[in-house]
């Protein structure tokens, strides 16, 4: 899920209140700043919940599709899993660590 805090103080807790009140853990977590605001990218465990969550607390947002990869804690693993999804002409976008 993507999200837009609009330079708001207070709009992340908002957001991170609503996903815990419907019991959604937040997996990945990144903020990139775009001028005066921030846009938010969560990976939570339950999707559905966490954009009942959202849609309740009246906040818009964008999905997002997500590839969840586990690798080995190893020298060279990224390197080897970004060189295979490149050789297939898959693009990474924006890779989040959690």
């Amino acid at each position: 899920m993507d999200y837009s805090l609009g330079g708001r103080p207070g709009t992340l807790g908002r957001v991170c209140r609503a996903l815990a009140d419907h019991k959604v853990s937040i997996v990945a977590f990144q903020s990139i700043p775009l001028g005066g605001n921030s846009l938010v990218r969560f990976v939570v465990d339950h999707p559905e919940a966490g954009k009942e969550a959202l849609d309740n607390e009246g906040l818009s947002y964008i999905e997002t599709e997500v590839a969840q990869v586990r690798l080995p804690h190893r020298p060279g693993e990224l390197a080897r899993a970004a060189s295979r999804l490149g050789d297939a002409d898959i693009n990474i976008n924006m890779p989040t660590a959690g």
